[in-house]
C-alpha cells in the first residue's frame, strides 16, 4: 500500500500544527484515520472534515486572541506619531 498525496500533505500540516501549538506530533499522528482504496491509503472523509473544522476553529480563536495585540501596536504607533508631530 502507498500513502495518497493528501495523507502526506496532512502529515506535513500536523508537523506544522505541532510546532505552532507546542503539542507532541505523536498525539496528532495517533488520531489520523485512513481508508484503503485501490491499494492506496487515503484520509477518511469524516476524519478529514473533522480535522478541517478543528483547524478553522483554532484559527478563529488565534485571530481573536491576537486582535487586541494588533490594536495595541496600532495605538502605540499612532501615539508615537502624534508625539513626534506635536514636538515640531
Amino acid at each position: 500500500m502507498k500513502l495518497n498525496d493528501s495523507v502526506i500533505a496532512h502529515i506535513a500540516q500536523l508537523v506544522q500544527l505541532a510546532i505552532l501549538t507546542g503539542t507532541d506530533i505523536v498525539d496528532n499522528m495517533r488520531m489520523i484515520v485512513l481508508t484503503e482504496t485501490d491499494g492506496n491509503l487515503e484520509l477518511d472523509p469524516e476524519y478529514e472534515a473533522q480535522i478541517e473544522d478543528n483547524i478553522q476553529r483554532m484559527l478563529a480563536v488565534a485571530a481573536t486572541a491576537s486582535a487586541p495585540e494588533i490594536e495595541c501596536e496600532t495605538d502605540t504607533a499612532s501615539s508615537s506619531m502624534q508625539n513626534e508631530n506635536s514636538d515640531q
